[in-house]
Formats: structure tokens, sequence, C-alpha cells
């Protein structure tokens, strides 16, 4: 089966897709296909962001983070997640490599544990990360073969359309990975921008939901949002990240970063930032 990864990065640079009057008999999984292929999969993209965990008693804590990803053309999928701040999460990273037709692989570098990447198996990916009400699961690169887009009701919120989709894993190990039963998706009609995800557990009750913001149209077709919140609704507690900077460019992200020796180095701030001054590709 191919997968979407490989899919997309064959359909890169093709035209745009949009939703149209035929939109009504669109399927859930063409929805969804189509809205990945227009917004998720940028080749070569670096971020910088902010992360701020807020507890039910208001206090938060900061983090800086740097995220590279990177799609190369035989749909070899790669991302790099980078913390630099507070000090004792300085250089704790996460390294994701996924590809085609194959099973993803995920590693992560704990500087305290000394010189050595750490495999994380798929029964961890439920678990939070970093403290963050994010799971492994749900900051990996979506494979929407795993799952069953079901269609529902359209509906409208404050005068905009959207497309509402049940998401389903496929089988019983995909969804005790996952860490819960079903998602539910709602997408803007006018920019199939992917706007909420409400998460279910297996007792049926939503116990978490992601809702993006400050939506931004970046790259031609493509839209970005600028904030992500996540909220744990069993355990009182959210975590917002903001996109500070985004550069789409091949420069941020060569294949060497995504690396255990580059991970494992001392070079990896102040080289971005040199990029980062220099402006190349900035968005």
């Amino acid at each position: 089966m191919i997968t979407i990864l490989l899919l997309s990065a064959m359909l890169i640079g093709a035209s745009e897709v949009q939703a149209g009057a035929d939109s009504a008999d669109w399927s859930g999984h063409k929805i969804i296909l189509t809205s990945l292929q227009k917004h998720q999969y940028y080749p070569y993209v670096f971020e910088q962001q902010t992360m701020i965990l807020m507890d039910q008693h208001g206090h938060r804590d900061v983090r800086s983070v740097r995220r590279f990803s990177r799609l190369d053309e035989d749909g070899t999928a790669r991302f790099v997640l980078v913390f630099d701040y507070p000090e004792e999460v300085s250089g704790v990273s996460l390294l994701v490599e996924q590809q085609p037709e194959q099973v993803r692989s995920s590693q992560i570098y704990l500087p305290a544990f000394g010189k050595r990447l750490i495999r994380s198996d798929s029964s961890r990916a439920s678990q939070y990360f970093m403290g963050s009400d994010f799971s492994l699961r749900q900051i990996m690169p979506e494979k929407i073969e795993d799952y069953h887009y079901q269609r529902g009701k359209d509906l409208s919120i404050q005068k905009t359309p959207y497309f509402r989709l049940t998401a389903l894993p496929l089988n019983a190990l995909i969804a005790r990975n996952d860490g819960y039963a079903k998602r539910e998706l709602l997408l803007r009609q006018d920019n199939l921008c992917m706007v909420r995800v409400d998460y279910f557990n297996h007792r049926g009750r939503l116990f978490k939901r992601l809702s993006a913001h400050d939506l931004q149209q970046i790259n031609g077709p493509m839209w970005r949002a600028n904030m992500l919140l996540m909220e744990d609704f069993e355990r009182h507690h959210k975590t917002l990240i903001k996109i500070e900077n985004r550069v789409f460019s091949r420069d941020y992200v060569p294949r060497y970063i995504f690396t255990a020796k580059w991970l494992m180095g001392n070079h990896k701030i102040t080289q971005i930032n040199r990029l980062l001054q220099q402006g190349t590709g900035k968005n």
C-alpha cells in the first residue's frame, strides 16, 4: 500500500486542490487526503516554537523548541524536535523517521542518560511527551492508512461551513497504541484547514481537544496555524504552542540534522541562528 507521505511527495507542486461544488459528494477519506496534501507535507520546514504548559492553578512552564521536518523524494519523512530552554531540558531531542511501506521509528536523546539515543517503541506512543499534553503519537506525522475516515453531517459555526469527520482506528492494536478510541475532526470548507480535533477515550468520553488558531496563508494554497492549543480535560492541563518563526527552505533541514551525531553535538543552536540572521528562505 502506498503511504500518504510518498503520495504527497509526488503531488507537491501540483495545481491547487480546493473544495468546490462537487465536495458534497466527497468521502471522508478524500477530504482528509486533500487537506494533508494541501497543508501538511511541504518538504522542508523549520520552526522556532514557544511551548507554554498551564495547569488549573494558573502556573506556567515556558519552553523553547525547534522543529525540523524533511520529506525526501523517495517518500522518506523525518522530523526532529530539539528543546533549548529552560536549562533542565536543554538538548533533549526527539527524532522520528518513517520510510514508505515501513513502520515509523522514533528515538529520544536525553543528555542526562549519556551519549546515546533511546528507542521509543509503539507501546509508548500514547504517553505524554516532556510534560506537555501531547503524546508522541499526536506529534508524529499522520498515517491515514491506519484509520477509516467517516464523513458526518456538515455544520456551520458563525456562518463558516465545516466538514466533520470521525477517524476510527482500523484495528485494536492501533487504538491501544493511540491511547484513544476515536477522533472527531473539524475542517473549514473554504481552505480545508483542520481547526479542531476532539479525542474520545475508550469509554466514549471527550478527554482532549486540539484547536488551531491564527491561521495564515503562507505559500500559495497552503495555510498553517501559528498557534496550537491542546487541552486535557481530565488532567485540567493545557499546552499552547506558538510558532515564533517558520522557514520553508532546504538549507534549514539538511540530512545530517536527522542523525545521532548531530543531535548529540554541541553546535546545534549557533548553526541555526547563523542561518536565521542571514534570512535565507524566511517566510
